[in-house]
């Protein structure tokens, strides 16, 4: 174990010096976020052990503090962004550690890498939010890799089960849904599901040969994990980016096309309704349908306990004091939005929607996609209890915004209509223009 430590902390310490020697400035934030969503994927989840997830998340933190140091702010910390999604992280801090459910810490590290991501990623110029965005894409072409070989081994291969084994409904029932290194299929359904997005809406502009591969991979990996949800979720999210094209004849054109597809749908039955069928009739569907019907009851609570809730991470007692019905012996809510009406209270729940919201409305059509995607994973899913998912919503929900992006592009490219004429004032200067201003 101590051999492990040391490389593992060797391995560290290289990455960091790379970080202050050979990244450029202009990008180091970018490569930064890049390593931490790699980290994060690896480690970050609740069947991981906690030395690993705790050195994992506090050498993430590490690198993208040095990052800073060295790229500088794009832009003042205290945007409307960042403050909103640090500002939830401390709501559910402090009632963490009111109701005593997570150790001070667990609290440091895991909400204490959630809102330096938030920091580093609202710093971001359009380019760097492209490496970012192409970092989540990789590590989720690598995590279908991963899932491949599970399947092929019969076994995960990291962080072993989490509740048992899961037959796939996607495929048939003949083989069990695979989580890669991300301790359970829903979170690999979710980053598979975020990379379809992103290649859907492609930033970068792809050549179609490459985007039509990515999609099929990261496809791929979403019917790899069984989730049926995230399927649903990224039908609305696509037609949310499709719907909210900016000129009216295409935003007319698509709904003509989201009519055309969904009536094709309906009267052809692409097996959509068996597969609705069976998710209705699964323990999936009852488990879930018992806490919205919670809802009523966590309501009728006394009034400080109704808006304040019991504490973040204190979902065990809602259980135990009856508000929550049990079923199938799992003390898990799977709804976002009764966990939160439940443990932070009608504040807490309002607070949280009041970040998804604004940033909705300041984002671009990625951006609304992506919290559209958020949203209705919410509905199935405990979202920030996970770990990794917690950091990963804080990265794209404070990405700047369109009016953040658009000003950072007017101000590069004054920075290099200046040098542009500084050369032609000054010919001599031309060997030392640095080449990513050309």
């Amino acid at each position: 174990m101590l051999m492990t430590l040391l490389l593992l902390a060797s391995a560290g310490l290289l990455v960091l010096a790379v970080f202050l020697l050979v990244v450029p400035a202009w990008c180091v934030r970018a490569a930064a976020l890049a390593v931490t969503v790699a980290v994060v994927v690896a480690v970050g989840n609740n069947s991981a052990p906690p030395a690993a997830w705790v050195a994992g998340f506090v050498f993430s933190a590490v690198l993208l503090l040095v990052a800073v140091a060295r790229g500088g702010l794009e832009r003042r910390v205290g945007g409307v962004p960042f403050l909103l999604v640090s500002g939830l992280w401390a709501w559910l801090a402090v009632g963490a550690l009111v109701a005593g459910s997570y150790s001070v810490p667990r609290l440091v590290v895991y909400f204490g890498l959630a809102v330096v991501v938030a920091l580093v990623a609202g710093q971001l110029t359009r380019r760097e939010v492209h490496l970012v965005l192409g970092a989540v894409v990789a590590v989720a072409v690598v995590q279908v890799g991963l899932a491949v070989a599970e399947l092929a081994l019969g076994e995960p291969l990291l962080w072993g089960l989490r509740g048992g084994t899961r037959l796939n409904p996607f495929l048939g029932d003949a083989v069990d849904r695979v989580q890669g290194t991300l301790g359970h299929p829903i979170i690999l359904g979710l980053l598979e599901g975020l990379a379809v997005l992103l290649v859907w809406a492609d930033p970068w502009q792809l050549s179609r040969r490459a985007r039509w591969a990515l999609l099929a991979v990261c496809a791929g990996g979403v019917l790899l994990s069984g989730t049926r949800s995230i399927a649903a979720c990224l039908v609305v999210a696509v037609g949310v980016h499709l719907l909210l094209r900016s000129r009216l004849a295409a935003w007319l054109r698509n709904v003509a096309i989201a009519a055309v597809v969904g009536s094709g749908v309906l009267l052809l039955d692409l097996g959509l309704s068996e597969i609705v069928d069976d998710l209705l009739a699964s323990g999936s569907w009852v488990h879930r349908l018992e806490s919205v019907q919670a809802v009523p009851a966590l309501l009728a609570r006394p009034l400080a306990e109704s808006l304040w809730g019991t504490g973040f991470g204190s979902e065990v007692g809602l259980f135990r004091d009856g508000h929550i019905r049990l079923t199938f012996g799992l003390e898990v809510v799977d709804n976002f939005y009764v966990y939160l009406l439940g443990t932070t209270g009608v504040l807490g729940l309002s607070a949280f929607l009041l970040v998804a919201v604004v940033t909705f409305a300041r984002g671009d059509r990625l951006t609304r996609a992506v919290v559209v995607l958020f949203l209705g994973m919410g509905a199935s899913f405990d979202l920030v209890v996970w770990l990794g998912v917690g950091v990963l919503m804080s990265l794209f929900f404070a990405l700047p915004g369109a009016a953040a992006l658009a000003a950072s592009d007017r101000a590069e490219q004054q920075g290099r209509d200046r040098e542009a004429a500084s050369v032609e004032d000054d010919p001599a200067r031309e060997d030392r223009r640095p080449a990513l201003a050309a």
